[in-house]
């Protein structure tokens, strides 16, 4: 039922009783008519006069063969076709059921608002940003892992008070002509600051695109780490996003007069100010601030021209925020990839907190026939082959090879390592499946100093030997009626000697590997396959063999390779 009659289409105007509230006063029902989201309708939602909330009834929606499910963080809404068609998070006991397209004049009144705390806590993990931001955010579906909330400002904050005081703002700048990520790059150098960072840090090197917005930023010990800084960064930006930086605007080192770097470098130091002065940090942690700053406001500041954060436009998906934390709030030091060793992960410092093991994939089927979860991923698995059509069952024959199949189970996870989805694929064992053959037993056969039996069309001189030089006449050369190992035309040479003498004994050529030859006889197949000056050769006779060897030998000198 809903208190907004805006909201429903063919609205039909029918009394039907009183709906008490719980602070002692009641709703009289007007009527009822269709609520659709852009994907799913809803029938008969009933308006109530006065009503200043909308409510979802769970057991209507069971009536109409739909399923509920309740979790402690979740509820879903799935129809009768096992098709998930609302998510609804709870908030302090009760499920709020989101809309996220909807065509309403007020489309805020299906957004329950945040607690006090929860708006201050998401303040404040990003950074201090905007309220009204945030719920954009929030409401416009720009973030994963964000609560579907309105979140409101009931006071000042004394951070933001004493972070962000200045002078009037400068004026906005015109909107960018560029048309695509990295095609202009606005970079400064700014320092020294006045304290140095825990790791002895005194610059700051700010690298914006003019397209997206999004910011990168490098710390520097000195002014002349910079040039090898901005070229690393400009040869791998281009590798990770596969498009050329074509413009990069700087001020040479002159004073600072770059429009969008002034109002970027005046928000994230803001950020930074008001952050440690929220944790009461001490000013060395100033570069920890900057760059969460940044950090956070690629993922959460709104592009006017796009309508979209940095992140999406540059990395083409939504930012998830779920893994945000308040700046300079308590955190435990991890092993890093250098000094691994089998610990214990740490969940949480609280003793009532229930640890669980994380499911490994399944080494056997067995293991995964008892796990539910596995088992509903092997289910799915072959609900795809059915749909696809992928086999039959039939009657095993008696003289074919029947290949095995092996189950192979992965887990899924997101961004932040979590499991997400349990995956079962299987596969044919193709490792166990033999050739086809037909009992053709293979010889192999060489050709000695094969190149020099390569006739030439072409003259070509070459010197006399060295060390063997006729006396009688010093000057003259050698011309060469057969290849020399060495010329280019050797090996064109030898294989047009050799194609020749096989044609000429009733061999033919094959049309896609120009290096096979076959000779039928009756029912026998001879092969004969060239790879240089090495000969394999079979047949299903082996006197076909006996009589390709003296074919050759008639010809060529060879030597038959014993196996």
């Amino acid at each position: 039922m809903t208190g907004y009659k805006e909201l429903l289409h063919n609205y039909v105007e029918r009394p039907g009783g009183t709906i008490s509230f719980g602070n002692k006063t009641t709703g009289v029902i007007k009527g009822y008519g269709i609520l659709t989201n852009g994907k799913v309708s809803i029938k008969k939602v009933l308006y109530v006069e006065g009503l200043s909330h909308n409510h979802f009834s769970a057991s209507q929606f069971c009536n109409g063969y739909n399923i509920v499910l309740f979790s402690i963080i979740n509820c879903l809404i799935i129809n009768s076709d096992g098709v998930e068609i609302f998510e609804g998070r709870r908030f302090y006991n009760l499920y709020v059921v989101y809309f996220p397209v909807i065509d309403s004049s007020k489309p805020v009144c299906l957004f329950s608002k945040a607690t006090k705390s929860e708006s201050w806590l998401w303040h404040r993990r990003f950074s201090h940003q905007n309220f009204s931001d945030i719920s954009k955010l929030a409401n416009g579906g720009l973030v994963k892992g964000l609560p579907k909330l309105t979140f409101d400002r009931d006071s000042l904050c004394p951070a933001c008070q004493m972070g962000k005081m200045k002078r009037s703002s400068h004026k906005s700048k015109t909107e960018s002509s560029c048309q695509s990520p990295l095609e202009m790059i606005h970079m400064d150098l700014c320092g020294p600051m006045r304290i140095q960072s825990i790791s002895g840090k005194k610059y700051i090197l700010v690298m914006v695109d003019e397209y997206s917005r999004y910011t990168w930023l490098e710390f520097l010990r000195m002014k002349s780490e910079a040039p090898e800084l901005i070229i690393k960064f400009i040869k791998r930006i281009q590798v990770l996003l596969q498009l050329p930086v074509r413009k990069i605007r700087s001020d040479n080192g002159t004073e600072f007069k770059n429009a969008t770097l002034d109002a970027y470098l005046t928000s994230v130091v803001e950020a930074a100010r008001t952050m440690l002065a929220y944790s009461g940090l001490p000013l060395t942690f100033w570069a920890e601030a900057v760059s969460t700053a940044c950090f956070t406001q690629n993922r959460t500041i709104i592009t006017k021209r796009f309508k979209k954060t940095p992140y999406h436009i540059i990395n083409r998906r939504v930012p998830n925020v779920k893994f945000f934390h308040v700046f300079g709030c308590r955190c435990y030091i991890l092993n890093n990839r250098d000094n691994l060793d089998t610990e214990d992960l740490v969940l949480s410092r609280n003793p009532r907190v229930d640890i669980h093991d994380v499911p490994e994939p399944s080494s056997n089927v067995s293991q995964a026939l008892d796990d539910s979860d596995w088992l509903l991923a092997m289910q799915e698995e072959l609900l795809q082959f059915k749909r696809n059509k992928v086999y039959r069952l039939v009657p095993r024959p008696q003289d074919k090879p029947i290949i095995k199949t092996k189950w192979i189970f992965r887990n899924k996870k997101d961004e932040s390592g979590l499991i997400v989805r349990n995956k079962a694929r299987l596969v044919a064992k193709g490792y166990s499946q033999q050739e086809a053959h037909k009992n053709i037993k293979v010889f192999q056969m060489d050709v000695k100093s094969a190149f020099l039996n390569g006739v030439l069309h072409e003259e070509v001189y070459i010197e006399q030997p060295e060390g063997f030089v006729d006396p009688d006449f010093p000057d003259h050369v050698c011309i060469l009626d057969k290849a020399l190992y060495g010329l280019k035309q050797a090996p064109r040479a030898w294989y047009e000697t050799l194609t020749n003498h096989l044609l000429s004994k009733g061999f033919k050529r094959g049309t896609i590997d120009t290096t096979l030859f076959l000779k039928k006889e009756g029912d026998d197949l001879l092969l004969v396959q060239i790879y240089v000056d090495d000969i394999i050769f079979g047949s299903t006779n082996p006197e076909l063999c006996k009589k390709f060897s003296k074919i050759m030998e008639t010809k060529f000198e060879m030597s038959m390779m014993v196996n």
